[in-house]
């Protein structure tokens, strides 16, 4: 990675925690953030994970004299970016019914109800479906056991014991982002749950405990389909990532990538060395993709698999094959990159030259609705690819809509 790439990417995420704890503080504060300049759908997305509901830019219209009052926005663009089991990688899928206290409460009233449910660390303080605070066990805990001071404090308003600051998160954020906030706090936060949000309207608790869980969840799941010598997700959540956008409408771009003649290059160099191409191959992939809206698999070998959602997924593979091509020499002894080719035996057993290895890209552009399960997809991704690989060289290969019909 260049210097200047890594400045750039040090900057996006100064931008992003800054975008972060402009939503923290509103949500704290019962209002509302509105993001606006939004001219993309990869910006849209970062806004979504975000859990920032109103946005102003170019992608929703430009100024007009009459504006509409209802826009035709399509759905598949305002999906939150695919993950790994993502049916339960949200805040939203840790949620917990606590019925909240108002600040007319009493602290007494608070402390029969923490202590008539066990289970319960903290309640939720909401005003108005706004939450403002929360009342944690161990403070009342500590508050009352001091002598006489459930008598002097049992009846006043439990605002005045109440956190004004605790962790409150929209149910769209993301378990990776509620665990970077909850390792950040310096508050127990852990412990003592945390407060989920939509829209900024109270709808129940999280705690730890569960969120802790969930990430195990999604961890093992990841690591059982991984592909053991990249990492990456293999077939089954390739399959499954196919599967869900078609089932939520969500147009993107299959792109089926392979190396041409690999099995020569492994034949001499062994399997080592191959093995370190594919790794090499693996990290290209991902370092070039936009890693909030894309999806990168490795299917097997030397056969790997992108689900694109970025607006610029084209320059992203020309980049791909770019990057290949300038990184390719130290796998190859000069020798061999000075002749740009080998001597190797073909599967006839002959001794036969062959060019160095190459990589073909196959993409198909995926309008959602069209498909009806993941094998259809698969099949035209394996078209497209057959196709970039009659050419030579590195190759990007663009089915048209004749072929995905035919």
């Amino acid at each position: 990675m260049t210097n200047t790439l890594f400045k750039a990417l040090v900057a996006i995420e100064k931008k992003r925690q800054f975008v972060r704890s402009i939503q923290h503080i509103a949500l704290s504060t019962s209002c509302n953030v509105i993001a606006e300049g939004i001219e993309n759908h990869t910006e849209l997305a970062v806004i979504q994970r975000l859990g920032i509901r109103l946005i102003q830019g170019f992608l929703i219209g430009h100024p007009e004299t009459k504006p509409k009052p209802l826009l035709d926005f399509p759905k598949s663009q305002t999906e939150t970016p695919l993950q790994i089991g993502q049916g339960s990688s949200h805040a939203g899928a840790l949620l917990q019914i606590v019925p909240s206290a108002s600040q007319t409460d009493s602290n007494e009233t608070v402390w029969r109800r923490l202590t008539q449910q066990a289970d319960l660390s903290a309640i939720p303080v909401v005003d108005n479906e706004r939450p403002i605070g929360l009342i944690k066990r161990s403070d009342l805990l500590e508050l009352f056991s001091r002598p006489y001071s459930r008598e002097l404090f049992g009846a006043r308003s439990c605002s005045t014991q109440m956190d004004c600051h605790p962790l409150i998160v929209e149910q769209a954020t993301s378990l990776t982002e509620l665990a970077r906030l909850l390792t950040c706090c310096e508050r127990g936060d852990l412990n003592d749950g945390f407060i989920i949000t939509e829209q900024g309207r109270y709808l129940g608790m999280g705690t730890g405990r569960d969120l802790i869980r969930a990430m195990t969840e999604l961890q093992i799941s990841a690591a059982r389909h991984a592909n053991p010598l990249t990492g990456l997700p293999g077939n089954v959540p390739i399959q499954d990532a196919i599967s869900q956008y078609l089932q939520t409408e969500c147009n993107f771009t299959v792109v089926y990538v392979d190396l041409d003649h690999f099995k020569p290059y492994n034949d001499i160099y062994g399997y080592a060395r191959g093995d370190e191409l594919l790794q090499f191959c693996g990290q290209l992939l991902q370092n070039s993709v936009d890693p909030q809206l894309d999806f990168v698999g490795h299917v097997g070998g030397d056969d790997f698999i992108l689900l694109l959602r970025s607006p610029h997924w084209r320059s992203h593979c020309e980049q791909i094959l770019s990057d290949f091509q300038r990184q390719l020499a130290p796998f190859f002894k000069p020798a061999h990159w000075q002749a740009q080719s080998y001597l190797a035996h073909n599967r006839q057993h002959q001794l036969q030259r062959h060019p160095l290895v190459s990589m073909s890209l196959g993409a198909v552009e995926i309008v959602a609705s069209d498909y009806q399960s993941h094998h259809e997809v698969a099949s035209h991704a394996s078209n497209a690819k057959h196709m970039a690989k009659t050419q030579t060289g590195n190759t990007l290969y663009i089915a048209s809509a004749a072929l995905q019909c035919a």
